[in-house]
């Protein structure tokens, strides 16, 4: 078991947002990752964990993003926002049993990248 890291698409669209939280991987401009040692800032994009990037989304932006189980191996996302104390879905991945491929991570993955879009 190991903690998944975002994807490279992800991680533009994090840094295009602000996120700053140094990881402990980085990808190049190119899209490889490889252990965060020389680069400087412009040359990288931090590669968190997606628990780390959920977390930064949830206590900076008030964003909340989960994934749920629906049957067996198949998941959806879903994103909510608090506002006044009042909590909001604003979002969430069209569910089709026969179509839907989501495993946890990649409905995790799916969820962040959306939440991001909308900062």
């Amino acid at each position: 078991m190991k903690e998944e890291l975002i994807s490279f698409e992800t991680a533009k669209l994090a840094k295009d947002k602000g996120f700053e939280v140094w990881s402990p991987y980085i990808y190049s401009l190119e899209g490889d990752l490889r252990p965060n040692m020389v680069l400087n800032k412009e040359s990288r994009y931090e590669a968190p964990t997606q628990s780390l990037l959920k977390k930064w989304l949830r206590e900076v932006h008030n964003i909340h993003v989960s994934a749920f189980p629906v049957m067996k191996e198949r998941y959806y996302y879903s994103l909510s926002i608090i506002l006044d104390s009042d909590m909001k879905k604003i979002k969430g991945a069209p569910y089709d049993p026969k179509e839907s491929k989501y495993t946890y991570e990649e409905a995790l993955e799916a969820g962040l990248y959306e939440a991001l879009k909308i900062i």
